[in-house]
This record gives C-alpha cells, structure tokens and sequence, in this order.
C-alpha cells in the first residue's frame, strides 16, 4: 500500500511526504516491520519520510536512538514530535543530531492535546545553539518584532521615555529602573563608540537605542546594568542623584488610650502610623500601620501584649512589593 501510494503521486508529479504515525511506538513493538515501511516509502521515491511520536512519549536519547537507527535504510528522516512529555522540543533537536533533516512543528507549540514541537523555539534553537542557517539572514529576528508589535500593541502603546530619557528599551511592563554611577558609566562607555551610527530605533521608535538594528543584539551586553527595564539616564550626575535618593522626609505619629476594663490591672490600646519618602532611591514610598494591646496584671507584675502590623513599600521600578502583615505576641515580668 505505501509503495503503490507513493509511486502513484510521484506518477502525478506530486512531491511526497510520508508520515509514520506512531512510528516510534511501532519501532519499539516491531522494529523490522518500522524500518521496512521507511525503506519502502524512499525506494517508493518519497522526498521525506517523516518519523511521528504520535502520543509524544518519547523521550530526547530514545528519539536519537532510533532516527540513528532509521537512517541505515537510506531514507531522509524527518521528526513529528508531540509535546505530552514536555520533550518535542527537546525530542526535534535529537532528531536533527541524530541526522533528521527535516522537522515539522506548530508556531508557539500550538497542537491537539498538548500541542506540537514550537516552531519558533526550534528554528531559534537550530540558528543559535547548533549552528544551522535555517531562515534568510536576520529573519530570525522578526519573531519577536511580529509578537510584540501584533499580539500586544496597546502594551507597546502605552511605553512612554521619561525626561531626560537617553535609551529606550521595548519592555512590556514596567516604567524604569535605577542603575548605579558604575553602571552608568560602563554604559556609556561601551555605547559611545557608536555615537552618531544607527541604533535600535532605526529598527523600531520605541526600541534601545543600544540594540544593533541589523541583529537586535545588544551591543552593550556586558555592560547591562543588573537593573535594565525602560530607561537610563543621560550621565553618570544623574545616575548617582537617584541613587543617594533625594532630599528624603518621614512622618511619624502614635496614640495611645488607657482604661480599666478588668479587675487584674489597665489595659492599654495604641494606634501608630509611618510614611517615609525618598529614602532608598527617588521616588520610593514606605509606610507602616500598627495596633498594639497590652494587658497590665498587678498582683503578678505582668504585662502580655498584642501587635498587628502591616508593612508596604513602593518605588519607581518594574518590580510589584507585597504588602507584609506581622503579628507580634509577647509578655514582660516585672522584678
């Protein structure tokens, strides 16, 4: 049947590609009979046989193993992989090593049940990891400007520089961050011989001006700053003011109340609050809010009490503080 069907559409003028399905289930049942369809579908005159982990159970060695195996008929190999595993990447890459010349995949691993080996990732992983020219040159590129710039326009909208903004990184959340003088000036150093060239956003408005607008590579790259999010500023000065923070100020207050609700001595309520501002960098806010009960018993010459507090903090980078609630328990006896 895969003889006749092959030579028919060769017949036809059609180019063929034959997938196995389940043929790495079918090889581990009854490897002579696997490798006998393959062999009859090339002599058959098929361009690409192509080897289907159909239920993607397979894992990277066992799928490198037998397209190993496979290619001793003759055939050229290619690799279907499923992603049940977590493997159809993984399971691509060893098929190629192994001598797959052709891989079949779904752009972002789209597929039924858990979906196919990603396009994207694999394409990315034969250009850059095992030194394959797969697409024109640059092309590779244009995978994340076509993410960016159609699955979330109205994010890339919303990116605006700040005054003073010297370099303008194309990020989806997050309003800046702050870098040390040091870092500052590796920047600029590594930038500033290519002053007056063409920079990142000739390749788009929005992008770093230190990205390579042919490559998208980051020609500063060890010289990023720890904290590289949407802007830096124009010199070191200015790095080195929001550093030191500012011109910080706080504010602090506490009230108290006591009565004598019970007979064993007084009992104590307190109400504190403090707001802090510009302490660690410009721009950052800090605040606490406590209420304390403390619980006199004269005759034992104790004092038990009880704090709730809630703590929060905030400043001008991309990172998101939780606010944090403490319960403080404990007694003091009086000797």
């Amino acid at each position: 049947m895969v003889r006749d069907t092959v030579e028919h559409l060769r017949a036809e003028g059609q180019r063929v590609f034959v997938d196995c399905e389940h043929f790495f289930d079918g090889y581990v049942a009854n490897r002579a009979y696997a490798l006998e369809v393959v062999r009859t579908a090339a002599e058959a005159g098929a361009d690409v046989v192509v080897l289907c982990d159909t239920n993607g159970g397979m894992l990277p060695h066992q799928v490198e193993e037998v397209v190993a195996d496979t290619l001793s008929v003759g055939a050229r190999l290619g690799i279907h992989a499923h992603n049940d595993t977590g493997c159809a990447v993984a399971n691509s890459m060893a098929a190629v090593r192994a001598g797959a010349t052709h891989l079949q995949g779904c752009l972002n691993g789209y597929g039924e049940r858990t979906g196919n080996a990603d396009l994207v990732t694999s394409v990315a992983n034969l250009e850059l990891k095992l030194g394959m020219q797969v697409l024109p040159e640059g092309a590779l590129a244009e995978a994340t400007r076509e993410q960016i710039e159609h699955e979330e326009p109205e994010l890339l909208d919303a990116i605006a520089c700040t005054s003073g903004c010297a370099w303008c990184c194309i990020f989806l959340e997050g309003d800046g961050g702050l870098i040390s003088e040091a870092e500052a000036v590796a920047l600029h150093t590594a930038l500033s011989p290519f002053a007056g060239t063409a920079d990142g956003r000739d390749w788009h408005p929005e992008a770093c001006a230190a990205l390579d607008p042919a490559t998208r590579l980051c020609r500063a790259y060890d010289a990023r700053p720890m904290i590289c999010r949407t802007f830096v500023s124009t010199d070191a000065g200015a790095c080195r003011e929001n550093a030191e923070g500012g011109d910080a100020d706080y504010a602090y207050v506490k009230l108290g109340y006591k009565a004598r609700f019970l007979n064993v001595g007084g009992t104590n309520f307190s109400i504190d609050y403090y707001q802090g501002n510009d302490f660690l960098t410009a721009g950052d806010e800090s605040g606490s809010t406590a209420f304390t009960v403390l619980q006199e018993f004269d005759n034992q010459d104790l004092e038990v009490f009880a704090s709730l507090r809630r703590s929060s903090y905030e400043d001008t980078s991309a990172v998101s503080y939780q606010d944090v609630d403490s319960i403080l328990i404990g007694g003091r006896l009086k000797f």
